[in-house]
């Protein structure tokens, strides 16, 4: 019974085995049969034993014709003996599994680029028994690599592969041609015996960091078999096959670093050029308004701080784009002319003659160009030129009015005379005669002044002297002395210590002085500060004279006249309008300058600036001196 059992367990055992063989079998037979790789089993004669579908499409042969070959004569002829030779080593018992690049023969003639491994499956007593052969088609693995070598050696950049030590393990022509050396040089190399700098540890701790980011882009300094150093710039990225490769493409930029640092040079040279003129040069985007450049004359007014920010802003202290912009014209009808043109900044209070100009920007827009020439002093004397020519006109006139008055005036003086010796007992009849003489004496009065301002008047050949200005503005502020404590105006008077003598005519120069206190006193009438500033001092070589009054100031609209003759703004009857242009006439024979200005605080400030000269050693000395 024992038997039995024993008996029936192992043809159990016999069945489950057969079943597995059987599963296995089939298993292998699926695999075999749908590799999409050609596989095949042949004997120690060469004869094909079986052959899967995936090989006879690759050689373009059924399976029928291909059991009926020699598997070996489908090798290239150049290339049988070769293969023979491996496959004896096989046969021999010297190796168990050979691996090789060849070239097979298909049904229609052509060549297959195959890669054929064979491995000899033996008996017990290590013969023979059968060899498992596999296929491969290498035609796609060929077309990549000759498109690769293509790709590698024609290529005008340079490339290397190298290693995580820095070692080159291969090279192109190109970068042969860039460093002078040969292929069998280079691959002797590494990277640090290339680079300038970098040492063979700073070249590994690089190779790690391009490791971490995955790729690079930098410039560096390669040294050329010759010693020359070129400039180079680098792209690399990094595989982390095979212990790390990195694939670097290499660029000369040699001539493109001599250009830039060309280009660099010529444009330190403009700007020095552009920050020496004294004109004020800027560049703005017409449709920003941005700021793109300003010279150091710029710089100088509106600040260091401004590139990048609005021109209208910087320029003019305003918060949208100027309505005189010349964007419009430069960028319509004057496209490639010059627009010119005067204004007066609205920021500074200083008059520009402008050119402005469209041109093309180094990255292709068409931008505002504007060089712009500060013509202030220019309009200051343009405005001299036309009130001198204006005084000039007026005082011809005036010249010849005054000396036909004078005669007559003078003949009515001689008759009044006359007639009042001839009526001294007649009480009432001599005070109207008195009367007539002041009233006609006072006419007489005025035909001189006439005549003083038209140049023509004894008061124009006065000569220069170096005088003493205290005196003078003293003796005007007796003068002077009654209506200031009537009116309870207070002067300060400031004298800078050691003020010299200036060189003037005294009297005319006097008359200046009570001109300028008087149009002060009378713009206190109405203010509640009731005092005159006189500040006297040196500035710059000239004799300065400032007159500030605390009243309400002058208005912007009539600045510009009121040193035109004739021209008030008092009450009629109350002034003639000749003060200030007298005064202005006076100053300027003295070679000097008589401006208006805001008092700080409000009111109004004259100012005389008169130059200061030596005095030669036979120059009289005027007694107020």
């Amino acid at each position: 019974m024992y038997e039995d059992r024993r008996r029936d367990r192992d043809e159990r055992e016999q069945r489950r085995l057969a079943e597995a063989l059987r599963n296995s079998d089939i298993q292998l037979t699926a695999f075999f049969d749908n590799s999409p790789t050609g596989m095949a089993v042949a004997s120690a004669e060469r004869r094909w034993l079986r052959i899967n579908p995936a090989l006879a499409r690759m050689l373009g042969q059924t399976e029928a014709a291909l059991l009926a070959l020699d598997w070996t004569d489908l090798i290239h002829a150049e290339e049988r003996a070769g293969f023979h030779a491996e496959l004896e080593a096989l046969l021999s018992a010297r190796v168990d599994d050979r691996g090789v690049a060849l070239r097979m023969l298909r049904e229609d003639g052509t060549t297959l680029h195959v890669f054929l491994r064979v491995h000899a499956v033996r008996r017990d007593d290590g013969s023979l028994d059968y060899l498992l052969v596999q296929i491969a088609d290498m035609a796609d693995r060929i077309e990549i690599d000759a498109l690769y070598h293509a790709l590698l050696h024609t290529s005008t950049e340079g490339f290397w592969l190298c290693d995580g030590d820095g070692r080159l393990l291969e090279v192109n022509s190109a970068y042969c041609h860039m460093s002078g050396y040969s292929r069998d040089e280079l691959l002797r190399m590494t990277i640090a015996d290339l680079d300038e700098v970098e040492t063979p540890g700073e070249v590994r701790e690089h190779i790690r960091a391009i490791a971490d980011w995955g790729s690079a882009h930098f410039e560096r300094r390669h040294r050329r078999r010759d010693g020359q150093l070129i400039d180079v710039e680098i792209s690399t990225s990094h595989s982390p096959f095979e212990g790390g490769r990195l694939y670097v493409f290499v660029h000369d930029i040699t001539e493109r670093k001599r250009i830039e640092h060309s280009l660099k040079t010529e444009r330190a040279q403009l700007r020095s050029l552009f920050d020496g003129v004294d004109e004020v040069i800027y560049v703005a985007d017409p449709k920003t308004y941005e700021l793109l450049y300003v010279n150091e004359c710029f710089r100088r007014t509106w600040g260091d701080d401004v590139v990048g920010k609005p021109c209208y802003r910087i320029l003019q202290d305003r918060e949208a784009p100027c309505p005189f912009c010349t964007n419009d014209k430069i960028l319509g009808e004057y496209l490639g002319r010059s627009y010119i043109w005067n204004f007066e900044n609205e920021r500074t209070g200083r008059w520009y003659r402008c050119v402005d100009k469209a041109i093309r920007w180094s990255d292709g827009r068409m931008v505002r160009f504007e060089l712009a020439s500060d013509i202030t002093e220019q309009k200051a004397m343009d405005q001299r030129r036309i009130q001198l020519e204006k005084l000039g006109s007026l005082g011809q006139l005036t010249a010849g009015v005054a000396h036909e008055l004078n005669n007559p005036l003078m003949g009515i003086i001689n008759g009044v005379q006359f007639c009042m010796e001839r009526s001294a007992s007649d009480k009432d009849c001599l005070e109207v005669l008195k009367d007539t003489e002041h009233q006609t004496r006072r006419c007489i009065g005025i035909v001189a002044g006439l005549l003083a301002f038209s140049r023509s008047g004894d008061a124009t050949r006065i000569g220069f002297l170096l005088t003493d200005p205290l005196p003078i503005v003293e003796r005007v502020l007796r003068l002077l002395d009654y209506r200031l404590r009537k009116e309870a105006v207070r002067v300060r008077v400031v004298v800078e210590p050691g003020l010299p003598a200036i060189r003037i005519q005294p009297e005319r120069f006097e008359q200046v002085l009570v001109n300028l206190m008087t149009n002060a006193l009378d713009a206190l009438a109405e203010s509640d500060v009731k005092r005159i500033d006189v500040d006297m001092r040196i500035i710059g070589g000239d004799f300065v004279l400032q007159i500030a009054d605390h009243g309400p100031g002058i208005p912007e609209s009539i600045k510009a006249r009121i040193f035109e003759p004739f021209f008030t703004t008092k009450p009629a009857g109350k002034g003639t309008g000749l003060g200030l242009s007298t005064s202005w006439s006076i100053i300027t024979d003295h070679a000097g300058h008589l401006e208006v200005s805001d008092r700080p605080g409000g009111g109004t400030c004259m100012t005389v600036s008169i130059p200061t000269e030596l005095a030669h050693s036979d120059e009289k000395t005027h007694p107020d001196h």
